[in-house]
């Protein structure tokens, strides 16, 4: 039934409102263009459109790759209908209509498989839709989402982090409530701790509490939680072992109060300091610091470090070096509330002592919000999604700089998993 609504949604031009037009381009031989966003490998394609005629011929580029050539079965006056080579791959394909000794990009189209090879792709991911969250394998270069392959939370759970060591995939979502008090607040309440086995599909939930959690990570290879005991006023340093979690240690960090982490628990194993970048509650007004927590000293505190600054950061573990993604936001215009954000990627040199004004810093981006950064160890660039659209940009980090082929609106806001990455 569904692939039956499939077809009809891609040969019915005048009557399909959910298909994306294409904005009429002055220089383009085709005006009122609708493309199908996703399609079946194999199957034929139907492009809407006034101004085709028999002299065009279409050719469909893979994002970044090798041009295919598209057999035109039928053409019409406001349609055309394309029949792909055989020898296309899933992919996301550029559409080149050529009409004389012109050629023009009118768009592209995700062509999907129902059979996808999950080593083809590079990634897991979370993403939300109606249902509610779901992990998902994808491929970035692809641009493609292969199917769910578990539910995390319903429709009004919201995700909180995950990492990957070895097979296992660890997630963390909550449900939260608004406080309609003095001052507003927000409360993060119900948390889920579950993993879900990568090999076997095994699922299983860790934890199921009210409050508390602070973040999660992976110290020494095995998966650990911070928990905050707001009648204690101390942090709890947990680990999953053997089936439960063990406490190791419960600190202070001098009586201010950790609302949420950035980047989650990350151990930098050159100081054995264990680094946590989030936005703590001062008095009630929240800031944004860097604190790290000293493991090999026998009295753990937490220490901040690096100042107070407007900027929420990550880190980014890239192999042997640690990269910093951070984001500054700034009032344009105080009567209406417009809110800018300024992107910035740092190299410290030493991450556990390590500030803004320090320097390091190797890229700023304008005008953006990027997010959930992400390292690639096989392509050696950071994966960061734009906060307003779900835009997935790749940073080299050997070039300095933001390369082509952006994932424009991917569906996936939260953080990426990648199989190489422990």
């Amino acid at each position: 039934m569904i692939w039956i609504l499939a077809v009809v949604y891609l040969t019915a031009c005048s009557d399909d409102k959910d298909a994306p037009v294409v904005d009429t381009d002055p220089f383009l031989p085709v005006t009122q263009l609708e493309i199908p966003k996703r399609q079946l490998v194999g199957t034929d394609i139907t492009i809407c459109g006034k101004g085709f005629d028999a002299e065009c011929s279409v050719f469909l580029q893979l994002n970044g790759g090798d041009t295919f050539s598209a057999e035109i079965v039928e053409v019409g006056g406001d349609s055309l209908v394309l029949r792909p080579s055989g020898e296309l791959e899933a992919g996301f394909y550029i559409i080149i209509l050529k009409k004389g000794d012109k050629q023009y990009r009118i768009g592209g189209i995700n062509l999907y498989s129902d059979s996808l090879n999950l080593k083809d792709m590079e990634a897991y991911a979370v993403g939300k839709s109606s249902d509610g969250l779901g992990f998902y394998p994808v491929s970035v270069s692809k641009q493609l989402k292969g199917e769910l392959l578990f539910s995390i939370g319903g429709a009004e759970s919201e995700f909180y982090g995950g990492l990957v060591i070895g097979p296992t995939f660890y997630h963390a979502s909550f449900v939260s409530r608004d406080v309609f008090e003095d001052p507003f607040t927000r409360v993060y309440d119900f948390f889920t701790i579950g993993s879900y086995d990568l090999e076997s599909g095994e699922q299983e939930t860790l934890m199921n509490e009210e409050r508390g959690l602070v973040g999660i990570g992976n110290i020494d290879g095995l998966l650990h939680i911070i928990q905050f005991d707001k009648a204690e006023n101390l942090y709890r340093l947990k680990k999953w072992e053997d089936g439960e979690f063990i406490e190791i240690k419960s600190f202070t960090a001098g009586g201010t109060e950790l609302i949420r982490l950035n980047s989650g628990v990350f151990l930098h194993d050159a100081s054995r300091n264990t680094l946590l970048m989030g936005v703590f509650d001062m008095a009630g007004l929240t800031e944004s610091f860097a604190w790290k927590l000293d493991m090999s000293a026998a009295n753990w505190q937490l220490a901040k470090f690096g100042g107070t600054s407007d900027i929420d950061y990550n880190f980014i573990p890239c192999g042997e070096d640690i990269y910093v993604a951070g984001a500054r936001s700034v009032i344009t215009d105080e009567d209406i509330g417009i809110e800018t954000y300024t992107s910035y990627i740092f190299k410290p040199q030493d991450p556990s002592n390590w500030s803004f004004n320090s320097g390091n810093l190797i890229s700023t981006f304008e005008n953006s919000l990027f997010i959930s950064p992400c390292y690639n160890a096989d392509k050696e660039v950071i994966y960061l999604i734009s906060e307003d659209d779900q835009t997935i940009n790749t940073y080299d980090i050997q070039k300095e700089q933001l390369t082509g082929g952006k994932w424009v609106n991917s569906g996936i806001y939260g953080l990426f998993i990648f199989n190489n990455n422990n």
